[in-house]
């Protein structure tokens, strides 16, 4: 073999993030035809867009973010039909403006797909050029936006939308914590002018579209984010994220955003790229129907799967000792989303249609739906091509114990060979692990003591030895049947086995 590049040491904490690169074959860099591109790109002008720079955008993000997407502004609805309504704006980075079909950054991005983020670096879709300068909606600078005015009634349903072109400048860049300490009553320099003239119109209008949201009964299984802190290439700390009503005011305007730009679309004909996510499957809501039951907890087999029946589930069992692994369950009953040219509804969100638009920096499904709605609502020239319309299906589509450490969120194995002589197998239905012989069993969520036996930082991969013993066999629990591995390992063949002849019928 050949080296080709040398990306450093095993033991240089700086190294594992390129080293996961290279061995996921995520593409880096960029071609010379695409940094040349994006250098000739220039600040954008009034020509063909809406004058938006008077409506005092801020972005909300991350405290660390650097590429921003989405900025946003709402005002009470000064309309006499609408009282105690609100005028919500999205202005999302019009990187369609840049990022031009068939171009060689379209080439770059497309190859991509996304941008991928890693605890000391970002590997970009686009030049940082783009990607945190003239695409990012950066405080005080005049940006191109593509974007969409929504107008919600008092009760949170939305009664109509529009998207502009526009030129737009964000008045004030905050983290998620800023703002929710200033709507707290703890607002710092910054945030403090701006608390009455615009975020609190802001947490207003997000309040009423919450009555619109509890109403549609979204899906609300708890995340569990962590937030990695690095300093000088070695990471110091993992902390949970705090889960913030800031958090959910953004979540909720991108949603309503999204569902915007599929509405606009299938209203035009037009193709596009749905973000789907099936209604979980007969044989997920059976196993999770048998799991609850182990915990005396009733749900009807034949119960048609519902956001509103999950939800009930989750809240009364929130404050329970099984709340964390009940959450975790329902998360795993759920079926994976998915982009597709074919529209099947987005069960989590129980949304009849659904598209990505509000993140084009960083996924280029969503900037396929920028060009169909500058093509289909007539906003420029610039808009989806034939062939990109052609291509539209093409671009949408060890076994032991996992351990999660409390503190740290890391996942690592048990081998099950470790566990001893006993053969072990999986209850999908009980969701455990259950010895053959004697019954005992390894349930999931059960919190146990482990040894950090191997860490390797190629692959981020954790080894652990089982310091606890597992629980007692559960009478409810019907026993795996002897014999069980023997079957699982020799597949039925056609015929008889060897040596052993047809008797005659009598």
């Amino acid at each position: 073999g050949k080296v080709l590049e040398v990306v450093g040491t095993e033991n240089d904490p700086r190294a594992a993030s390129l080293i996961a690169i290279h061995s996921h074959g995520i593409p880096t860099g960029f071609s010379e035809a695409a940094e040349a591109e994006a250098k000739t790109a220039v600040e954008p002008t009034l020509a063909g867009r809406e004058d938006l720079r008077d409506l005092p955008f801020v972005t909300i993000d991350p405290v660390d973010a650097r590429d921003h997407d989405d900025a946003v502004y709402a005002h009470p609805d000064d309309d006499e039909t609408n009282k105690g309504g609100f005028v919500v704006w999205v202005a999302i980075a019009d990187v369609a403006a840049y990022v031009r079909p068939g171009s060689a950054l379209d080439r770059d991005a497309r190859e991509k797909g996304n941008s991928v983020y890693f605890p000391d670096r970002v590997e970009p879709m686009l030049p940082e050029t783009l990607s945190n300068g003239l695409c990012s909606l950066r405080e005080s600078e005049n940006r191109a936006t593509l974007a969409v005015r929504m107008v919600f009634d008092k009760s949170g349903r939305k009664k109509g939308h529009k998207f502009v072109r526009g030129l737009m400048r964000s008045a004030a860049k905050l983290s998620y914590e800023q703002a929710q300490a200033a709507i707290d009553g703890q607002p710092d320099d910054k945030a403090g002018p701006l608390l009455e003239p615009i975020l609190k119109p802001l947490w207003d209008a997000y309040r009423t579209m919450k009555i619109g949201r509890e109403a549609r009964s979204p899906l609300a299984i708890e995340s569990d984010e962590r937030r990695i802190i690095i300093r000088d290439g070695e990471i110091t700390s993992i902390t949970k994220r705090a889960s913030l009503e800031a958090h959910k005011l953004i979540e909720e305007m991108m949603v309503q955003a999204n569902v915007c730009a599929a509405e606009s679309l299938e209203a035009k004909r037009s193709p596009l790229i749905y973000r789907v996510h099936d209604t979980p499957s007969l044989e997920k809501v059976q196993n999770l129907a048998d799991f609850l039951q182990t915990l005396e907890i009733r749900w009807s087999k034949g119960e048609a799967p519902q956001t509103s029946r999950f939800n009930k589930l989750l809240d009364e069992t929130r404050e329970s000792p099984n709340a964390a692994i009940i959450n975790e369950v329902v998360l795993r009953t759920q079926m994976q989303a998915h982009y597709s040219a074919d529209n099947i509804g987005h069960f989590g969100l129980n949304l009849a249609k659904y598209a990505h638009f509000t993140s084009p920096i960083r996924r280029y499904a969503d900037l396929i739906v920028h060009r169909g709605l500058i093509r289909a609502l007539g906003l420029g020239t610039d808009g989806l091509t034939d062939q990109d319309i052609a291509q539209i299906k093409d671009t949408a589509e060890g076994f032991g114990l996992f351990i999660k450490l409390a503190d740290t969120g890391a996942d690592g194995l048990v081998p099950v060979s470790s566990l001893g002589q006993e053969f072990f197998v999986h209850d999908d239905k009980m969701h455990a692990l259950v010895g053959e012989r004697t019954g005992k069993r390894w349930p999931l969520g059960m919190g146990v003591e482990v040894k950090l036996v191997e860490a390797t930082p190629v692959t981020g991969g954790l080894l652990f030895e089982m310091l606890s013993d597992p629980l007692p066999p559960d009478p409810k629990m019907p026993r795996p049947r002897l014999g069980a591995r023997r079957q699982a390992a020799v597949k039925p063949r056609g015929g008889l086995p060897k040596g052993v002849r047809r008797g005659k019928r009598r």
